[in-house]
């Protein structure tokens, strides 16, 4: 087997495990709510922390502009075999096939951002945040200053603006 087989076979393993215990968390209403979610994600990230900067090594802290590009390009491609565009501090899952899987796309979103606190908290300049969202069915993470970061809730691009549908 090749490496690369091996790397995908990893890959399609985590997102195997990470989807049925999201299901399981739900099921057994651990989960009920997606605060709860984000405090499970940002444990496993501190334990994921290790593995992920062992294999991708950050020389510096890094600033929420190079965090956000960090989990496009390196993050979600070694951990989901995905990589979603970013755009200012905009990290754009479109049609991320784990959020499908899962069937429960808010919480597993929220448990993602959760992780990514955890694992990206060790490197960041500034106290960061990410937060969830969803716009016309594509769903979104949002790199933040925890300053400005509201609580860990999934919400559509119109209601960040203020706007009423």
């Amino acid at each position: 087997m090749s490496k690369r087989n091996e790397q995908q076979m990893s890959y399609d393993v985590f997102a195997l495990v990470y989807t049925s215990f999201i299901n399981k968390v739900v099921k057994d209403g651990v989960g009920k709510d997606r605060e709860k979610m984000f405090r499970i994600g940002v444990r496993i990230g501190e334990r994921l922390a290790d593995d992920f900067f062992f294999t991708a090594s950050p020389g510096k802290p890094m600033s929420l502009a190079e965090i956000s590009k960090d989990v496009s390009e390196t993050f979600f491609p070694h951990y989901f075999s995905f990589r979603p565009t970013y755009n200012q501090g905009i990290i754009a899952l479109k049609k991320f096939p784990m959020l499908q899987y899962t069937r429960k796309e808010k919480k597993c979103l929220e448990m993602i951002c959760g992780i990514l606190k955890g694992v990206y908290n060790h490197v960041s300049k500034e106290d960061i945040w990410f937060e969830a969202s969803e716009d016309s069915g594509e769903y979104c993470i949002i790199v933040r200053d925890a300053g400005c970061a509201m609580d860990p809730v999934v919400m559509k691009f119109s209601d960040d603006l203020g706007e009423k549908n």
